[in-house]
């Protein structure tokens, strides 16, 4: 009966070194075409001018007590409290706001058809607010966005989101 061969103590050849993990199952992609670019750009842009008016109105030291501050003062709260908390929520909204203009330009980027319709929704929201304040940068911004929004639905940027994003196998 034959007896095992021994294992060699000579060193083998080194182990392939692992591949990283990947961060993202994206697939490789095409560049976005420039109406798709232009886009993202004015979307972010619309949202840098509605945070630019939200902070300005907040900041607004002639700015007058909210409706809500009589019924408030019969309970002895401060007009100055009031105030601050309609600051402080003034900058929330603005900061929300400006968070869901970037997001929605970053999945218009990505190719994500849904969020051009998201993008009208937000917009039309952004007029109607910026018409029923009054406020010219809101109004521009919303525009800004407007065109954006607009861009993304041209026939190259259909084409775009038809392939996911251009998205290749």
């Amino acid at each position: 009966a034959k007896t095992p061969s021994r294992p060699s103590h000579m060193p083998s050849a080194p182990a392939a070194a692992p591949r990283p993990p990947r961060i993202s199952d994206r697939k490789t992609r095409r560049p976005a075409p420039f109406p798709v670019k232009a886009a993202v750009l004015f979307i972010t842009a619309g949202g840098v001018l509605g945070l630019i008016a939200g902070l300005r109105a907040a900041l607004d030291p002639d700015r007058p007590a909210p409706q809500a501050a009589a019924q408030l003062a019969e309970l002895r709260v401060p007009v100055e409290t009031i105030l601050s908390l309609a600051r402080v929520a003034d900058v929330a909204v603005a900061a929300v706001a400006f968070g869901i203009f970037l997001l929605l330009a970053s999945l218009v980027r990505d190719g994500r058809s849904w969020a051009r319709t998201g993008a009208c929704v937000v917009v039309a929201a952004a007029l109607f607010f910026g018409f029923r304040d009054g406020s010219f940068v809101h109004v521009a911004g919303a525009l800004l966005a407007g065109l954006g929004t607009g861009l993304a639905f041209m026939p190259a940027s259909s084409r775009y989101f038809a392939t996911h994003g251009g998205r290749t196998a």
